[in-house]
């Protein structure tokens, strides 16, 4: 095992430092920092509620960044503050040595890289049923993964998959029925000169997401029976494999595997994603440093989720979204500079379209603002209580936003390179403002600067909070100037 964790750890450390140059998703950096002593005003990113650091995601939810405790029993807290715990962080419990039984409440959906790595006594785990994201080596080195590992050379925590000796295991793999999930790198070649022994999958019904590199690499993986009831696909989830290679189908400028649109055609402009579809693939349109071209994209009625970044940098004018979609994830379409306007069927339950603007069906979020709008001003509607990371990206055209009055979150770079934009009024209403949500411009590729930026509100609001910090958050960006009303 060793090789293929330190060969996977250097890979992800790459990724996480690129990214965080760019001020992608990285959330531990961010969010509205908290007064520690009133006396000497000293500022940190992250609150605080006993043995738990916590951050802010969105208006009612958050994540638990650390733990200090030394309990050897531990039932984490379902909510913090108010707020409902969705996300276990990124190495949150790493190398604790007192944990030995956790149990995590039912409203956690995503446990990030590492989070419980090299808790060497830990020994039991309770995951809820709504996960449906699980990093890589969120469990490694504890004693529930190894001894596992070590006897049956596969690891199943709950009803997920976490990890399996490709190496050693045979050469059919039979996911245990009742799985929901597989996570991040779960299946992946031990060392980088092997290709693995598995030849065969096969995932039950019960699948509802497969995780990124699940199966990547694992080059003599020549079968996978997919379950039919797959709801995510993380990036490269099957890529380089034999199977991916023999069975992915080009129909429509798009490779399909049954009804999952996993990888787009580079360099094609029009795409009509196939009757049938029901899940766009993390990543599926995002072809990184080749510029993607994606003029056009039909979506069917079928569809039910759209990717992570799923057209991240396209050239896309006009979405509109089928009325069967629940999930859009996280930087879907961050970067499209074209999109002019987004539709949404009327009979969607879950999406709504108010003057080409994307929200969710109650309008208590705005989640995409049309950055090629030729809009100068916009006001956000009454019900707006969150404002989503990246949401007004690229808006190139607005010179002045109105924020109203009920708004409580302002997420990560929620006004990256608005150029025109160069002031805000904040209402006392806004509890959180995250990192970089104003002022922050694109230098270059992997790096964003801060340009002079002026965030009113009165003496008492978060805006005179935030920029009074004053910390380094990313490279060469400092909060905004404070001028009081």
């Amino acid at each position: 095992m060793e090789g293929f964790y330190e060969k996977t750890i250097s890979v992800l450390l790459s990724v996480i430092i690129a990214l965080s140059c760019m001020g992608v998703g990285i959330v531990a950096n961010a969010s509205t920092p908290w007064i520690d002593n009133k006396e000497t005003g000293k500022f940190f990113w992250n609150e605080k509620s006993g043995d738990w650091e916590f951050l802010q995601i969105s208006a009612n939810s958050a994540c638990l960044t650390k733990y200090y405790g030394s309990a050897e029993t531990l039932d984490v807290p379902s909510k913090i503050n108010g707020l409902t715990v969705s996300e276990i962080g990124d190495n949150a419990f790493n190398s604790n040595k007192a944990i030995k039984k956790v149990t995590l409440p039912n409203g956690v959906v995503k446990i990030g890289l590492g989070a419980f790595e090299n808790c060497e006594n830990l020994v039991s785990v309770s995951l809820g049923t709504k996960v449906r994201s699980i990093g890589l080596n969120a469990f490694y080195n504890t004693k529930i993964f190894s001894s596992k590992m070590k006897s049956k050379n596969v690891v199943y925590i709950g009803k997920y998959l976490v990890a399996c000796n490709s190496d050693k295991y045979g050469k059919k793999l039979a996911v245990k029925d009742g799985t929901i999930g597989i996570a991040d790198g779960a299946v992946m070649p031990q060392v980088v000169s092997s290709n693995g022994k598995i030849k065969t999958v096969t995932l039950p019904n019960s699948v509802r997401f497969v995780g990124k590199d699940a199966f990547s690499n694992s080059k003599n993986i020549t079968k996978i029976t997919l379950g039919k009831r797959i709801e995510r696909i993380g990036k490269d989830a099957f890529k380089g494999t034999k199977f991916y290679k023999n069975n992915a189908k080009t129909a429509s400028n798009a490779k399909y595997i049954g009804k999952y649109l996993c990888e787009g055609v580079y360099g094609k402009k029009s795409v009509k994603v196939k009757n049938g579809t029901t899940v766009i693939a993390d990543g599926a349109f995002d072809f990184g440093d080749r510029k993607s071209k994606l003029e056009k994209i039909a979506l069917p009625s079928s569809l039910k989720t759209i990717g992570d970044t799923a057209f991240k940098n396209s050239k896309l004018k006009t979405v509109t979204i089928p009325k069967n979609v629940k999930y859009i994830g996280n930087q879907a379409f961050l970067g499209n500079k074209k999109i002019e306007k987004f539709k949404v069927n009327n009979d969607s339950k879950y999406f709504s379209v108010t003057s080409d603007v994307l929200f969710n069906k109650k309008k208590s979020e705005i989640i995409v603002y049309p950055s090629a709008s030729s809009r100068t001003a916009y006001s956000l509607p009454n019900s707006v209580i969150y404002i989503a990371p990246y949401a007004f990206a690229g808006a190139k055209n607005i010179k002045s936003v109105k924020l109203n009055k009920g708004l409580v979150f302002i997420g990560e770079l929620a006004f990256l390179d608005c150029k025109n934009l160069d002031s805000a009024t904040i209402p006392d209403s806004v509890r959180r403002i995250c990192s970089m949500a104003f002022g922050a411009v694109s230098a270059n590729e992997g790096s964003f600067v801060s340009r002079q930026f002026t965030l009113y509100g009165s003496a008492s609001s978060v805006a005179k909070c935030f920029c009074e910090a004053q910390e380094l958050d990313h490279q060469g960006y400092h909060a905004p100037i404070f001028q009081e009303l």
